[in-house]
């Protein structure tokens, strides 16, 4: 099938999962697909992407994965006639031999019928980069090595989008949203979201376990270590899936403990003498942002330091936590620009890339080059049909999209967020968007705005971006 859309008048979207982590380096894609001519590109809520994208009527769609729990979403958008793309957003802490080990990751993109739906894919980095050109079952032309737009802000080019937050702080970064879940009300919804996407399930009880021990050791050690020096700030940030309840309740009486989950992960890094963790992936953050990193290494084990083997790699490793005591007091005299860099080449690099603030331009490079790849293309995917269990869950989950096409997803995202205020999360605004947008120095002046459409002209919480027009 040949693509008949001039590449000057397409209409991209862009799903985003995570606000907080992904809402800038999608303002950067945006802008620059913007400034190379593209007519609209809208930023989707991930909760809101059926609604919206039923009236979006997109040429491309970029989204945050390709697993099975979406795949059915993904056909009807290829059924659409949309092309999709995955830009995955947690594509760089990978497992070593489990099930997103870059090769076991390909195999199963390639087993579950994916190379049949999706048109392209960017990669963090040359190791999941070249498993699936092993494995995947997809052209190496549907393949770009682009890096993560979002660590793009990590690099000095792109400092003036950071909003700091603190200073001369010491940041716990946490990473146990498996067992701490915002969004799910138990530990058993959480296991059903893992089998859901391909997890063996006596892997997943062994790490639930080794988890739920390390979460509850880790808050006992940071209370120990903030007493230990009660002249230091220290600011614990939870994951953006972890609740708050648990670490507000367990330091209300540390006066230098401050609980804040809230904004980017680069904007609470930056300024931080260091960063303490166990197995968390903003150490690779911590890296690309110039910050060193403490590893709680004491309280690891295999099951999880093979869960996400290189936070370990590239942070100092605490043997007991005196030694975190002592390494913070000391963090001045072991930081190294030269050292870092080279842990990143060493460690980094292969999952994450060039650490030079232009992943987000070669993400619009590599779509506009599988775009060619496809105009000359004449071989038409095949697209077949996927059973939908249709019961009466079924039923009431259509009947609910049919409405918000209707009345707009804006007005059904208000009556959902309270009676879920958990979704709020992921939610954003046309305000934050354009004061993203208003801090890049762009060659197009670009201009955001709440999307109306449908039959009824009704609001939708797509943000669309879009050149500004000049009277």
């Amino acid at each position: 099938m040949t693509f008949q859309v001039p590449d000057k008048t397409l209409r991209v979207g862009i799903v985003v999962d995570n606000p907080k982590r992904d809402l800038k380096g999608l303002i950067l894609v945006a802008q620059k697909l913007i400034d190379d001519g593209y007519a609209t590109v809208f930023l989707i809520p991930m909760y809101y992407q059926r609604t919206d994208i039923q009236v979006l009527n997109l040429d491309v769609l970029i989204i945050n994965y390709a697993r099975k729990n979406n795949k059915v979403l993904i056909q009807d958008y290829v059924l659409m006639g949309i092309k999709v793309f995955v830009l995955d957003t947690e594509g760089g802490i990978l497992s070593t031999d489990s099930t997103d080990s870059p090769e076991n990751w390909a195999k199963m993109f390639c087993e579950d019928g994916f190379p049949d739906l999706i048109s392209g894919y960017f990669f963090w980095g040359r190791l999941t980069y070249e498993a699936f050109i092993e494995y995947s079952g997809l052209r190496q032309n549907r393949l770009s090595l682009t890096g993560c737009p979002r660590y793009d802000q990590g690099h000095p080019s792109w400092s003036k989008i950071l909003a700091p937050k603190y200073s001369n702080h010491i940041l716990i970064n946490t990473n146990f949203s498996a067992v701490n879940p915002l969004h799910s009300s138990s530990l058993e919804e959480e296991k059903k979201s893992f089998l859901s996407v391909g997890w063996p399930e006596k892997y997943i009880d062994q790490l639930i376990q080794n988890l739920l021990r390390a979460q509850v050791q880790l808050m006992d050690d940071i209370c120990y270590v903030s007493k230990m020096l009660p002249c230091e700030h220290f600011v614990l940030r939870h994951h953006p899936f972890e609740s708050n309840y648990v670490y507000e309740r367990r330091f209300l009486d540390h006066e230098n403990v401050f609980v804040d989950g809230s904004g980017d992960i680069f904007d609470s890094i930056n300024g931080a003498k260091c960063v303490l963790h166990l197995n968390c992936g903003s150490s690779a953050d911590a890296l690309i942002s110039g910050v060193p990193s403490i590893s709680l290494e004491y309280l690891n084990n295999r099951v999880m330091s093979l869960h996400t083997p290189l936070p370990s790699k590239i942070s100092l490793r605490a043997k007991n936590r005196q030694d975190v005591v002592n390494l913070i007091s000391k963090i001045d005299d072991l930081k190294s620009s030269e050292l870092m860099e080279k842990i990143y080449r060493h460690y980094v690099k292969d999952y994450f890339y060039l650490n030079d603030g232009n992943a987000s331009a070669r993400v619009c490079d590599g779509l506009k080059e599988i775009l060619d790849t496809i105009k000359s293309d004449t071989e038409e995917l095949d697209t077949p049909v996927v059973a939908v269990k249709r019961n009466l869950m079924w039923a009431l989950r259509e009947f609910f999209h049919l409405f918000s096409r209707l009345a707009g997803s804006r007005l059904v995202a208000g009556i959902r967020d309270v009676l879920q205020p958990s979704r709020k999360a992921k939610a954003f605004s046309c305000v934050e968007v354009q004061e993203i947008l208003s801090k890049i120095e762009a060659g197009k002046k670009v201009v955001a705005r709440n999307f109306t459409g449908g039959a009824f002209d009704a609001q939708f919480c797509s943000i669309e971006v879009c050149e500004k027009q000049i009277d």
